[in-house]
C-alpha cells in the first residue's frame, strides 16, 4: 500500500540529529507556505512530504492546494531525502538539497503549475 507523509517538524525531529534539525529550523527553509502564485486573489498552499509507492519506492513531492482542493502534485524519486520550500519573488522555489544550492521554481504558466 502506498503511504505519504507532509513534512512537519515533529516528524523531521524523529529522522535528523539536533544539529540538522537546529540548522533547518534556523534556516530561511519552509516545509509549507502560501503564496498567489496563479493571481487570482486567493493563496495556494504548496507544502512538501515524503512517499513510498506500492513498488518501495521512496521519494519526495510538493502539493499545491487551494482552498483544500488538491491543484497539482509534483513528484521526485531520485532524491529520498530533503525536501523544503522558500518564497522567492513571482514564485515558489523547491530545494531537494540542503546545502547544495540546487532547486527547481514552482510556477503558474498561465494555464497550469509548472516546474522551471
Amino acid at each position: 500500500m502506498a503511504q505519504s507523509y507532509f513534512l512537519d517538524k515533529k516528524l523531521i525531529k524523529k529522522y535528523v540529529t539536533k544539529k540538522q534539525f537546529d540548522e533547518l529550523i534556523n534556516s530561511k527553509f519552509k516545509l509549507s507556505s502560501s503564496f498567489d502564485l496563479n493571481k487570482n486573489n486567493e493563496k495556494e498552499t504548496i507544502k512538501v512530504g515524503v512517499f513510498l509507492n506500492n513498488k518501495n519506492i521512496k521519494g519526495i513531492f510538493l502539493a499545491v492546494y487551494e482552498k483544500s482542493k488538491l491543484l497539482k502534485v509534483f513528484s521526485d524519486s531520485s532524491n529520498k531525502g530533503f525536501s523544503a520550500l522558500i518564497k522567492h519573488n513571482s514564485s515558489i522555489r523547491w530545494y531537494k538539497c540542503m546545502n547544495c544550492g540546487e532547486y527547481e521554481e514552482i510556477q503558474w504558466n498561465g494555464k497550469h503549475y509548472v516546474i522551471q
